[in-house]
């Protein structure tokens, strides 16, 4: 029987290639491996964006990061000399903007090849001296709170106005499911923390030892200490974190478990097809070398990104460019916070 996807959002022609997709990979041999990214891709919405606002309201004197790497000398005297009292704020600034209050930059650079500075922040804010349930509670959390907001909902954090709804989308959920039917290994990659993921992809029945999030090194209490995990070779001080050539990287080494030259290598097609997901799906330039390794289909969630958009206007019988399934014009509310 051919597969059939029945959730509503689909533009038609691309709901028809999606099926004839499932109904190739179902008699396709050998491994077979999708790749999703979570934040606008899984669900409309920032699970990072959110939880840090959940986080800083419960303690906004929370303590820094002992270090964030690419953290410029003017952000870290500004972190240093701030007032505890007025901590949070510049920490918004940092991690939502990658600017101090006054504007000027807080990262040189502001991102690498495979980390970016604000996400890396975020992330450090977020799980620094936490456990992973501690983690994960902050995650269901937001997302508890994101899901009662109303569709369109803007809120303030600490100076800096962010997107306050969440929805899951219904049918990228059940695509998972069907892909998971025709037995391709269906993983979550994202460049929000890994126990926060782990939380909200539970929601679309997507298991933890399917999600690949940003990880950190553990203290002899099992709390995250904010260095990051290593992904090779790499410099302390240089991170790889699962955005851009990093989820790349973290896909070859943690679902295909290679290492060396084949980790660290961005030559995708001298891989053949061995390392290589069969359909990716995301929604901004960090998912980019992701979706580019897929070898049958790439799904762009259209966010009017520019090199998302020309990617794949340049190759339409590889990409699809799918309109966002929740898409608020113009928001409905705001709420402070």
């Amino acid at each position: 029987m051919r597969p059939r996807l029945s959730a509503e959002g689909w533009l038609p022609s691309h709901r028809h290639r999606l099926e004839s997709m499932l109904e190739g990979l179902a008699t396709a041999p050998g491994r077979k491996v999708a790749v999703f990214d979570w934040d606008n891709t899984m669900m409309r919405g920032d699970i990072g964006d959110l939880a840090l606002a959940v986080a800083l309201a419960q303690e906004p004197e929370r303590a820094l990061p002992a270090d964030s790497p690419w953290l410029s000398d003017e952000a870290r005297a500004h972190l240093a000399s701030a007032p505890v009292a007025a901590r949070a704020s510049v920490v918004a600034h940092v991690a939502y903007r990658g600017t101090l209050p006054d504007g000027r930059p807080a990262f040189a650079p502001e991102q690498t090849p495979a980390y970016r500075g604000t996400y890396g922040f975020m992330a450090q804010m977020l799980c620094s001296g936490r456990t992973d349930d501690d983690v994960r509670a902050l995650g269901r959390e937001a997302l508890a709170r994101g899901l009662r907001a109303a569709v369109g909902e803007r809120m303030r954090v600490h100076g800096i106005e962010i997107e306050g709804f969440a929805r899951l989308y219904v049918p990228m959920v059940e695509l998972v499911a069907a892909l998971e039917a025709v037995s391709v290994e269906c993983f979550v990659v994202s460049a929000s923390p890994q126990a926060l993921v782990e939380a909200v992809a539970a929601e679309a029945r997507i298991p933890a030892a399917r999600v690949l999030g940003v990880r950190f090194e553990r203290d002899a209490e099992g709390r995250m200490t904010g260095r990051f995990a290593r992904c090779g070779d790499e410099a302390s001080d240089a991170p790889v974190m699962s955005w851009k050539e990093g989820k790349r990287r973290w896909i070859r080494r943690e679902i295909f478990g290679m290492a060396g030259d084949a980790v660290s290598s961005g030559d995708a097609v001298s891989l053949g097809v061995v390392g290589r997901p069969v359909f990716g799906a995301g929604d901004s330039e960090g998912d980019l070398p992701m979706l580019d390794d897929a070898t049958h289909l790439r799904l762009v969630l259209d966010r009017e990104v520019a090199c998302l958009r020309a990617r794949a206007l340049r190759d339409p019988e590889g990409w699809l460019l799918q309109p966002p399934f929740v898409d608020p014009r113009p928001a409905v509310a705001f709420s402070g916070g």
